[in-house]
């Protein structure tokens, strides 16, 4: 049986590859083998190339994902782009930790919002968004991935809008998150408590509890953020930078990597 979602090969490969691959998968190793090829090749393009997700076809969306799906990196950052942590919240609603530099020296913690797509040919994306500065609160466009996903929803294979090579995140439970980060996991109320107030922090695209940067209200006013009140965002702090900055203990500043 096949690990991915039913017309996954139809969708991304010719009907004639994803036949022959079929024949090919006969013992269950084989196929479990071709699948893991048949992702890799998705995601690359056909001959290596790195086709656009960032297009704008006329979009239908395909449902594989869903909300409450929260991933982190299998092996190491390796390049901008990479992911160490994926949180894909209820309403539309994402947390990361990003890497914006080769070698992942300051990844960035984020939010924003987030929407699943295909384009008319085919091609599905992942399609992440984030508001502006204060007084700007639309969704800008910040990035797509293409994305392929394991049947049982355990493995996310990605690979950024331009990215000369895809990588993969496994599914990761809130509770083990919450437990390798310093806190304490409630079945009863699916929380975590990080054993420590403000500025420490919770979120899954986090990675856990973390040490949120301690820019107060007046700070994030000054650099022209948007202070939530007692609304924190996904990923658990109250300031929104909007796109293209990111949250330090001064305010907003721009992103420069």
């Amino acid at each position: 049986m096949s690990d991915f979602e039913t017309g996954e090969a139809s969708l991304w490969y010719p009907s004639d590859r994803s036949a022959a691959l079929k024949r090919a998968g006969t013992q269950a190793a084989e196929g479990a083998r071709m699948e893991k090829l048949l992702a890799v090749a998705i995601l690359l393009g056909c001959g290596g190339a790195a086709p656009s997700v960032s297009d704008e076809d006329d979009l239908t969306t395909p449902g594989a994902l869903a909300a409450g799906n929260v991933f982190r990196l299998e092996g190491a950052a390796t390049a901008a782009g990479d992911l160490l942590y994926l949180q894909l919240g209820a309403g539309g609603r994402f947390a990361w930790t990003r890497c914006y530099d080769a070698a992942c020296a300051a990844p960035v913690r984020e939010d924003g919002t987030w929407q699943l797509a295909r384009s008319a040919s085919g091609r599905r994306s992942i399609r992440f968004y984030q508001r502006g500065p204060a007084g700007d609160p639309a969704a800008h466009f910040h990035s797509a991935y293409a994305y392929a996903v394991s049947r049982d929803g355990a493995r996310l294979w990605l690979r950024a809008d331009g990215g000369a090579r895809p990588f993969i995140m496994k599914a990761a439970a809130e509770a083990d998150l919450c437990a390798t980060s310093g806190g304490s996991w409630s079945d009863a109320t699916h929380a975590c408590d990080c054993r420590a107030g403000w500025p420490i922090a919770w979120s899954p695209g986090a990675g856990g509890c973390w040490q949120s940067p301690p820019a107060g209200e007046s700070a994030c006013d000054a650099t022209q953020g948007s202070w939530t009140d007692d609304d924190p965002g996904l990923i658990g702090t109250y300031c929104e930078c909007g796109i293209g900055r990111h949250l330090t203990g001064g305010g907003c500043v721009a992103n420069r990597f």
